[in-house]
């Protein structure tokens, strides 16, 4: 349980193979949820080959640490199980945080909570919504950023708490430029769940996003239009997660 009286849930999967890295991140923050839930097997068996191949030696260095250990999981089938309901009402959690999960939002219990659910996209907000998000900024000579938003029942529509710039120099490796967004999109949302705590952020900073423009997946040609100019190795031209 977090020092504060504000506290706060996560939204994770049972096979989300960056967990243990982003619960070190928040244990080195002193920044503890009250409760963990997670879908069991949330992460199809496609989005977990993309996931290695964005992320593959983050995952590797991930597993060596034991950090998950410390936490106590509430396994559920889905968010709208009366489990998780019953879990908020007796914690009196206050938001909660999506790691790892890329489906809509449709639990009324969660999105109900007196701030929500927070998250973090990899693309500025409401500029680049969707799918493949950096690619696009890049291919678009637009800067790339991760943005803190709250969750609704569309994709990437919520009101945005924070966003930041991440800086690349390039040419740079597909693998390490995920993972150098990815990375700070954890710093960003670590610093956006301590700032709610604190009383720092409230729902008051919390800014509509109006219209925006959402993407879908690359095609294979545009893909490799941006691979020869920005990547040194070859990577996978089907992607579908964020």
């Amino acid at each position: 349980m977090n020092n504060s009286s504000l506290r706060f849930a996560v939204l994770t999967s049972t096979n989300f193979p960056l967990k243990e890295y982003i619960f070190a991140k928040l244990l080195s923050a002193n920044l503890l949820p009250d409760v963990i839930f997670a879908k069991e097997n949330g992460i199809n068996q496609t989005d977990q080959g993309l996931l290695k191949n964005r992320f593959e030696s983050l995952i590797r260095k991930s597993n060596n640490g034991n950090t998950s250990n410390m936490f106590s999981e509430v396994n559920i089938a889905t968010f709208g199980d009366p489990e998780v309901q019953k879990i908020l009402v007796e914690k009196d959690i206050k938001f909660a945080v999506n790691l790892g999960l890329g489906e809509k939002l449709k639990s009324k219990d969660l999105l109900e909570l007196d701030m929500g659910v927070i998250s973090c996209h990899p693309g500025r907000l409401p500029d680049y919504r969707g799918s493949m998000c950096p690619e696009w900024a890049l291919l678009q000579g637009m800067p790339i950023y991760n943005s803190i938003f709250k969750m609704n029942h569309e994709y990437d529509e919520g009101p945005v708490l924070l966003e930041k710039e991440v800086v690349l120099n390039y040419p740079i490796s597909y693998e390490d430029f995920r993972t150098k967004i990815f990375t700070e999109g954890v710093e960003l949302l670590t610093e956006a769940i301590s700032s709610l705590i604190s009383s720092k952020l409230s729902t008051a900073n919390f800014r509509d996003q109006g219209v925006g423009t959402t993407f879908r997946p690359m095609n294979s040609d545009t893909f490799n239009t941006i691979k020869e100019r920005f990547f040194t190795i070859d990577t996978s031209s089907e992607e579908s997660l964020e």
